[in-house]
């Protein structure tokens, strides 16, 4: 394995982020959360480089807590957000429930830049800047699926189930 420079750990799958911004997931591969376009439920019992974030260099990953509909997010160093797995609730902030089974950006305002995104079991957030340069800024932590957000600039964008409060 390359050098690694972050791990985020999911209920059902992981996802290892590498110092080149290459993307790896293994798990449980239900409803596309490991991004490498495969449909039905097996196992991938050790990491696989995503193919298809070939040419984008990955900033940031996280995956979802929840123990159903698992998904998966990813900031590019650019600031653009890529989702992929359960669309359920909308969470993947593609504007419906379908699920997807290889990363697609999120269409936004080009003026937007995220700087940092977050997983919860049924729906994500994220954090953006409108700044030139790819800063953090902000502070985004996922602690049982709940958000806390510390301010900056910018604003926090979040979608999926938005019952208690999420």
């Amino acid at each position: 394995m390359e050098d690694v420079k972050q791990v985020a750990c999911g209920s059902s799958h992981l996802a290892i982020l590498t110092r080149d911004g290459s993307v790896f997931t293994w798990g449980e591969a239900s409803e596309g959360a490991l991004g490498h376009g495969e449909r039905g439920r097996h196992v991938v019992s050790s990491p696989k480089k995503i193919e298809s974030l070939d040419g984008i260099e990955i900033a940031q990953v996280d995956c979802n807590k929840g123990r159903f509909h698992p998904h998966t997010a990813a900031v590019s160093v650019d600031g653009n957000v890529y989702t992929w797995g359960s669309g359920y609730k909308g969470k993947l902030g593609h504007g419906n429930a379908d699920d997807v089974y290889i990363p697609k950006k999120i269409e936004m305002e080009s003026a937007v830049r995220v700087n940092s995104v977050c997983c919860g079991g049924i729906h994500t957030g994220f954090i953006t800047s409108k700044k030139i340069s790819f800063v953090h800024l902000f502070t985004l932590i996922s602690i049982q699926s709940q958000f806390f957000f510390s301010p900056a600039e910018g604003e926090l964008y979040t979608f999926g189930c938005g019952s208690d409060g999420r």
